[in-house]
């Protein structure tokens, strides 16, 4: 497996994980009083202006998360293991389920991060009504 399908897959692969890890630690941030930090979490100016934002945030989010890292870790795990398994590597087909793999990933962890924003800001204006 050397042909263009490695770095999509290893993208997809990375961010499908890291939506996996933060979609874990928002739920645990967003029931047990995990508020605004410098380790973990998606940070706006929005999310991190009040416990209440980054709650709200957190949670709008949460759908969004766990849609990337299935979609990631359900894809590139088979279309690494086709690859590596029929030695289909640098094929077209592969190529491109790789490729739109990455970008449905991306597009979903952005998404994740444009909900976080608007429901945090809609938290911080509404005073968390």
């Amino acid at each position: 497996m050397d042909g263009a399908e490695v770095p999509l897959l290893t993208i997809s692969v990375a961010v499908a994980v890291a939506c996996l890890v933060q979609f874990c630690l928002t739920a645990f941030g967003s029931t047990d009083g995990m508020g605004p930090n410098r380790i973990v979490g998606i940070k706006t100016r929005a999310t991190q202006a009040s416990d209440n934002a980054w709650s709200a945030g957190h949670r709008a989010a949460q759908p969004a998360l766990l849609a990337a890292a299935l979609t990631g870790l359900g894809a590139a795990i088979p279309l690494g293991l086709s690859a590596w398994l029929t030695d289909a590597s640098g094929s077209v087909v592969l190529t491109t389920a790789s490729a739109l793999t990455a970008v449905l990933v991306l597009a979903l962890g952005g998404y994740a991060v444009y909900r976080a924003n608007s429901a945090a800001r809609h938290a911080g204006t509404n005073g968390g009504n």
